[in-house]
């Protein structure tokens, strides 16, 4: 019956596509996009002589037909008119890296006879996977002559008001020496950075004069001058709040970062901004600096901000098919208390797990970021390994470390709970717990990273207090990274290595909901829940001490709302303390389709077991869900 399901979702998932594309519409031309459109379907490369990977990049980054492959023109004569209004995009990017006398022409050839993108969404999935392996029918070329690249010449920066007392840079602190390369990027972000250097001292009111660069032919030169104006330094006045009508102004006033009195300085300007933004409790925060001194002689700064609905809630459903239909619901205050408190509370159902849990959130206890958390929960669970009931309590403080994107955690929790292995009595435990966390973040979205990576590490002493005997220690090591492998987010790689330990007792003195386990949605794909590692006399998971799990996923981005994964998953279960390669090693593989949405990636994963055991192991399984699978 399982099978029978997955394949029902795989027959579904056209309607869903379709019907996700069409709530992305919000108004007559968000919609009248979301059509499908029929047209030639084409590809643009760049060809010539002296053109290098450098010029490639910045013209196809600077080509508007580029960036229009995925609205195919409806004849040949229209991707022409294209292509033609985009030379003069193509001649200034030539012109942006020093190609001052580079010149282009295009070139339309027809590689394929099938270029009429297909009807609806898996018409369009269809096309793609076939351009992919093949390339696209059409290819429009531009054919470019460079020309000779100018260099850098003289470099002057002139203070107008030198009376203030600011000490300019020299050109090679800003990074322009004579002779480099004349490209148009570097002279702007100095001209850039010799304002933000003057702002950095205190010159609030710099600006940037009228960037004066002259081109000479003969010499195949340019000269520039950068001219900055920094008026006077400037010290920091009163502050406001305007628009917090229901936020407690004490708990505002310890997010603003300066005093009055304090030199003006833009990185605390836009870190208090940021420092309300995180309270989750505005939709927008506008920083209203003045033009002009107060009677004091200082600088007045009102912070404008439009307060958010307090309260949010959410439904959730996927499909395992090891576990069946996935729903959950979640309901959230974020200023239950009036200064910025949050209460959230969660249900959880599937066929093997229910949980209802409620977390509350106190910030800034005692010192700006460092929170208060604490939540409850109770959960039953009814797996192959065993059936549990419980119910939960615990309370910790978090704050950040040695910087924002580094959080700790040190608490304190207690469960009860009643566990009854397969075919043995049950067992009543009393969980008092110390966990403790780190938790890194480096990645550059929340819901979609596309790089950068993350780290988390808990470690949790537990004593059994309805057995004083039993005494053991948690620990869990999770690291994910995510690399680009071309300069666009186009294809990503992503990997993830997972390693747990329990030491101080043996496992069968360890509750089973504790031990470590593997195989399902969000471990090793392809293997039910629960079934890559030890099983019993009668196929039962026991679960372990110890746990390697590494996943990795190529992703391919075919389009702004869809892509493509492959991915292999593998790992192990042992009994010793100790994480072993010796044991048994499950490896999965497959392929997924992410949907693009604004909450995150709609998951479709398909896995298969590479060795799998006849009388445990389905063929494959399915998988529908949100979100990347790490």
């Amino acid at each position: 019956m399982a099978r029978h399901a997955g394949a029902a979702v795989l027959l579904l998932l056209p309607l869903l596509l379709s019907a996700c594309s069409y709530f992305r519409g919000g108004n007559g031309e968000d919609e009248l996009e979301a059509e499908p459109q029929t047209g030639i379907r084409y590809g643009v490369e760049i060809e010539g002589e002296g053109v290098d990977d450098e010029i490639r990049s910045t013209l196809l980054s600077a080509s508007d037909a580029n960036q229009a492959t995925s609205r195919p023109p409806a004849s040949e004569l229209v991707l022409r008119r294209r292509a033609e209004a985009d030379l003069p995009n193509i001649e200034s990017g030539l012109r942006s890296l020093g190609y001052y006398e580079g010149t282009a022409n295009y070139e339309v050839k027809t590689v394929r006879d099938d270029n009429q993108t297909a009807q609806g969404t898996v018409g369009e999935l269809r096309d793609r996977v076939e351009d992919f392996f093949k390339g696209p029918p059409t290819i429009l070329t531009y054919h470019v002559v460079p020309g000779p690249r100018y260099t850098l010449g003289s470099v002057k920066i002139v203070v107008t008001d030198p009376k203030n007392g600011f000490l300019a840079p020299t050109p090679e602190a800003l990074k322009l020496e004579p002779g480099q390369p004349a490209a148009a990027q570097p002279v702007l972000d100095a001209h850039g950075e010799l304002v933000s250097q003057a702002q950095r001292l205190g010159y609030a009111f710099a600006k940037a004069g009228k960037l004066d660069a002259v081109i000479a032919k003969d010499t195949k030169r340019m000269d520039v001058t950068l001219p900055v104006t920094t008026g006077p330094i400037v010290h920091m006045g009163e502050f406001t709040i305007v628009g917090a009508d229901h936020v407690d102004q004490r708990f505002l006033r310890r997010r603003v970062l300066f005093r009055p009195g304090d030199r003006y300085h833009p990185d605390v300007m836009h870190k208090t901004r940021q420092s309300l933004i995180d309270t989750n409790l505005f939709s927008t925060v506008v920083v209203d600096q003045p033009d002009k001194l107060d009677a004091s002689g200082r600088l007045p700064i009102t912070y404008r901000v439009t307060e958010r609905k307090p309260r949010s809630v959410a439904a959730g459903a996927g499909y395992a098919t090891d576990e069946g239909p996935i729903l959950s619901f979640s309901w959230e205050h974020r200023n239950f208390l009036g200064a910025g408190e949050k209460l959230e509370s969660d249900l959880y159902l599937s066929p093997l797990r229910q949980e209802l849990s409620t977390n509350f959130i106190k910030p800034d206890v005692d010192a700006r970021k460092h929170n208060l958390l604490a939540g409850t929960s109770v959960k039953a669970e009814d797996t192959d390994a065993y059936d549990s009931k419980s119910i939960g309590a615990g309370v910790a403080i978090e704050r950040p470390l040695w910087s924002d994107r580094v959080t700790g955690s040190l608490g304190v929790a207690y469960r009860l709970a009643k566990i009854k292995r397969k075919k043995e009595e049950e067992e009543n435990f009393g969980l008092l717990s110390l966990p403790g966390t780190i938790k890194m973040d480096y990645s550059d979205n929340l819901l979609d990273p596309t790089t950068g990576w993350r780290l988390n590490f808990l470690a949790a002493p537990y004593t059994d207090t309805l057995d004083a005997g039993v005494i053991f220690l948690k620990t869990q090591v999770t690291g994910t990274t995510y690399l680009r492998l071309t300069d666009s987010a186009k294809y990503i790689l992503a990997l993830r290595a997972n390693l747990g330990s329990i030491g101080g007792t043996s496992r069968n003195d360890i509750p089973a909901d504790e031990r470590f386990y593997a195989g399902g949605g969000g471990s090793i794909r392809g293997y039910g829940y629960q079934l890559a590692g030890p099983l019993d006399d009668e196929n039962d998971p026991v679960g372990g001490r110890s746990l390697i799990e590494l996943n990795g996923e190529l992703r391919y981005r075919m389009s702004d709302t869809i892509g493509l994964v492959y991915f292999i998953d593998g790992g192990t279960i042992a009994d010793s303390a100790l994480p072993s390669l010796e044991e048994r090693l499950f490896i999965g593989t497959g392929v997924g389709l992410r949907y693009i949405t604004p909450i995150g990636p709609l998951r479709l994963d398909a896995g298969i077991p590479l060795d799998r055991r006849s009388d445990v192991d389905d063929i494959f399984q399915i998988y529908v869900s949100i979100g990347q699978a790490y």
